[in-house]
């Protein structure tokens, strides 16, 4: 079976992205406008995230945006979770599920693209990524859910490194986000990706 693969942004090596420290889910970027989330249904298993990274470092000033479909990882995902996770799933009212999906958005992917990139450049310019993590413009927000069969089969999201040269083209021409960047779907404590908390995410097909 073809492996999926993981988004990435891409920049030259003199650009940065958005990227680095992790910051609590502001709920008025919880995927509608007045701090509303999006209602998510707890037996989804695939979420279209919109992805917007805000750079700003030094001289550099830029945005990409990008529409990530992504599988739920198991605990959010009823479908690949363990009967603990489902029974937390169950356990969590509609409005905490919702945040938790899109904390998983404004947590995770957002943590997990600036992983990526940080690999994609080999982990180089660290304190640029860091820097841009934490942007209050850097958001991915829910735009809808659903239930894929994909994403309800777990060795179709099995973890895979990533280490440099995974990623190939990872900026479309227009800017945009390239959600099928990497031949990959993990991450990993170590200095090629600055040493950002390790991560899997498994991008769904479209």
């Amino acid at each position: 079976m073809m492996k999926r693969t993981i988004a990435c942004v891409a920049l030259a090596c003199s650009v940065a992205f958005a990227c680095g420290a992790r910051t609590e889910l502001d709920l008025d970027r919880c995927g509608e406008p007045n701090g509303h989330c999006v209602d998510v249904s707890n037996v989804a298993s695939k979420v279209i995230y919109q992805c917007h990274v805000h750079v700003h470092y030094l001289l550099i000033d830029e945005s990409h945006d990008g529409v990530i479909p992504v599988c739920l990882p198991a605990s959010l995902n009823r479908w690949i979770a363990s009967p603990e996770q489902i029974a937390a799933i169950d356990a969590m009212s509609q409005h905490d599920y919702d945040v938790a999906i899109a904390q998983y958005g404004q947590d995770t992917l957002l943590g997990q693209l600036a992983a990526l990139k940080a690999i994609d450049a080999s982990g180089n310019h660290c304190e640029i990524w860091t820097e841009g993590l934490g942007d209050p413009l850097s958001y991915c927000n829910v735009v809808t859910a659903s239930r894929d069969p994909f994403c309800e089969d777990a060795t179709n999201c099995a973890a895979d490194v990533c280490v440099p040269n995974d990623c190939h083209d990872p900026e479309l021409p227009d800017g945009a986000i390239n959600p099928n960047a990497c031949a990959c779907n993990t991450t990993v404590v170590a200095p090629d990706d600055c040493d950002f908390p390790g991560a899997t995410v498994c991008i769904a097909p479209e």
